[in-house]
C-alpha cells in the first residue's frame, strides 16, 4: 500500500532530537502510522544516527546516509529524502520540530481538498505559545517539488537561504504558498545543533544572484555518496 504523505526529516549529529521524533511517531496511533512513511536522512554524522532496536516494522521508516560530511548540506539531503519518499505527498521539516498527531490526522482527513499547486506551510508553537511560522517546514506534492528544481544545491556548504530559494523558484513555477494555521509544528531549540557556523553572507549573495537570474534549475543534484541504511519491508 502506498503511504498517504512522506515526512522526510534530515538531521546532523542529532541523536537526542532523532530519539525524540522515533517516540513520537511510534505513539501515532496504528492505523494512522499505516498511512505514513517516515524518511530519515543522516547528513554525515560520526558516529552515524541509529534508529533503536525497536521492532523495525513498527513504522514504515526509511533510513538513508549522505556518506560525507558536507557543510550545511541541506539541500542535498532533503533532495535525497524526497527522492527515496514513495508518496504523493512530502512533508519537509527540521529534526528540532515535532508533529503533534492532532496535526496530522487533519492532514490525513483532509488530504483530498489539497491542491497540487499549492505549498502548504504551518503554524508553529513553542512551549506552548505561538510562533512564526518555521519558512524550511512545508507540505507539497512530490512531481511539483521537482518540476520546481527541488532544492538548489549550490547553496550546500555554507548557511541559509536554501529555503527561500526554494519558495521563490515554487512561486515562480509552480503556483502559491498557504499558511495552515490549524495545522502545527512543536519547536523543540533544546534538540537544535549547536557549534556551527551560521554565517550567511556567501548564501545572501547567492540567492540575490538567483533571483536576479530567474531561479534557474542548479546543475546537478546528490553531489555526493549515500548509501541506505533501512528500508520499510
Amino acid at each position: 500500500m502506498e503511504p498517504l504523505i512522506s515526512i522526510v526529516v534530515n538531521a546532523y549529529r542529532a541523536q537526542g532530537a532523532l530519539d525524540r521524533q522515533l517516540a513520537l511517531w511510534r505513539s501515532y496511533p496504528g492505523a494512522l502510522r499505516q498511512q505514513v512513511e517516515f524518511v530519515v536522512v543522516d547528513d554525515g554524522s560520526d558516529p552515524a544516527l541509529q534508529l533503536g532496536q525497536d521492532d523495525p516494522a513498527a513504522l514504515a521508516i526509511t533510513l538513508a546516509r549522505v556518506d560525507q560530511d558536507i557543510a550545511w548540506n541541506m539541500p542535498g539531503a532533503r533532495n535525497l529524502g524526497a527522492l527515496l519518499a514513495r508518496s504523493r505527498w512530502l512533508l519537509f521539516h527540521d529534526v528540532d520540530h515535532f508533529l503533534p498527531v492532532q496535526s496530522l490526522q487533519r492532514l490525513l482527513h483532509h488530504r483530498d481538498a489539497l491542491a497540487a499547486g499549492t505549498l502548504y506551510r504551518f503554524a508553529r508553537t513553542e512551549a506552548g505559545q505561538a510562533i512564526n511560522p518555521h519558512i524550511n517546514s512545508f507540505l507539497c506534492e512530490r512531481a511539483a517539488f521537482w518540476r520546481a528544481g527541488g532544492y538548489d544545491e549550490d547553496f550546500a556548504g555554507h548557511y541559509g537561504h536554501e529555503d527561500a530559494c526554494l519558495l521563490a523558484a515554487w512561486q515562480a513555477r509552480i503556483g502559491g504558498l498557504l499558511l495552515l494555521d490549524n495545522v502545527w509544528l512543536d519547536a523543540q531549540p533544546r534538540y537544535s545543533t549547536t557549534g556551527l557556523d551560521r554565517d550567511t553572507r556567501r548564501n545572501s549573495a547567492l540567492l540575490r544572484h538567483k533571483v536576479a537570474a530567474g531561479h534557474p534549475v542548479a546543475r546537478s543534484r546528490l553531489r555526493f555518496d549515500w548509501s541506505l541504511a533501512q528500508a520499510p519491508a
